[in-house]
């Protein structure tokens, strides 16, 4: 076997620097902590359509006639006449690399999907601000790791 064209050795003083910056980003850069940052800004969006009766594209939902009827008395809009759909809302907890946002209210998905005798009145899902807000919430965490490892530059 001839000698290689090309060596590259790394001193120890290198590689072990290699480490410890791997080390300080692992700490900072922990998936629990970035994903529930970012699925509690997403739960806060949906909670924030649903109120404002929009789906993700934020176009209003068509009013139900039960909705327009409590409003005459004062009451609540669509999918509010007990509030225990919105309420249902939840951030389940974090596991692995998974987070989820989710209702157990068994007839969430017929207005979801619009299923049965129900208008479509999409509630749940990422809308494209979502997608946004989550990115520029990665980019913090990443800016905020390298700034840490590195220092400020």
């Amino acid at each position: 076997m001839s000698d290689p064209l090309i060596s590259i050795s790394v001193p120890q003083s290198v590689g072990g620097n290699v480490l410890q910056v791997l080390e300080t980003l692992s700490k900072v850069l922990e998936p629990a902590n970035i994903l529930d940052r970012a699925s509690t800004v997403v739960l806060n969006r949906i909670r924030q359509r649903f109120l404002k009766e929009q789906d993700t594209a934020e176009q209003p939902w068509v009013p139900s006639k039960a909705a327009i009827r409590r409003r005459l008395r004062g009451g609540t809009g669509t999918l509010y006449e007990t509030g225990n759909l919105f309420r249902s809302i939840q951030q389940a907890a974090v596991e692995g690399n998974e987070t989820r946002i989710t209702t157990d209210v068994p007839y969430a998905k017929y207005h979801q999907f619009g299923l049965g005798n129900n208008l479509k009145r999409e509630f749940m899902g990422v809308s494209d601000l979502d997608a946004r807000l989550v990115e520029r919430i990665l980019n913090k965490y990443l800016d905020d790791a390298i700034n840490k490892t590195f220092g400020s530059r």
